[in-house]
């Protein structure tokens, strides 16, 4: 799928969608992401989540809850008078995901095939439950963003 909008302008919207993402709704989300997200589930850290399983579980639960949290404020996001296509979301909140997440070196060659699985996944989650259901994890800040008029990117 062809972009609208180029390599420069991409970073330019992530730039400003990561600083978008420091509200405090979306912003919790990316801390709690960044303080518990557990690169080694096999080891005995002293959390509450006892096993490898439970572990893994908890990782899915942050990334999902952060990747909604970005997916949100992408597809609001309103460049140069226009919405972005979904090509353009996707390519956004991939960008933004990579960024944001630091995953073990071992993923690393796999980051972009996984990130894209995330959004999908994240995606078709809110489409079942209802992207301004109270139950979404992106509720609260669409709610936010609604408040705040939206974000607006301008090309700089």
């Amino acid at each position: 799928m062809k972009l609208e909008i180029n390599e420069v302008e991409l970073k330019e919207i992530v730039d400003n969608l990561v600083d978008l993402l420091k509200i405090d709704e979306a912003g919790e989300a990316l801390r709690k992401l960044k303080e518990e997200f557990d690169l080694n589930p096999f080891d005995n850290d002293g959390d509450d989540h006892e096993g490898v399983l439970a572990e893994v579980n908890h990782n899915v639960d942050l990334v999902t809850d952060a990747a909604a949290a970005i997916i949100v404020v992408v597809e609001e996001i309103v460049y140069n008078g226009r919405s972005l296509t979904n090509p353009e979301k996707h390519a956004v909140a991939k960008a933004a995901l990579d960024r944001l997440i630091d995953l073990p070196i071992f993923l690393e060659p796999f980051d972009g095939s996984l990130f894209d699985l995330i959004i999908v996944q994240t995606v078709k989650l809110l489409n079942v439950i209802g992207w301004d259901s109270e139950d979404s994890p992106g509720f609260k800040i669409i709610e936010a963003l609604e408040a705040d008029g939206g974000p607006e990117v301008d090309e700089g």
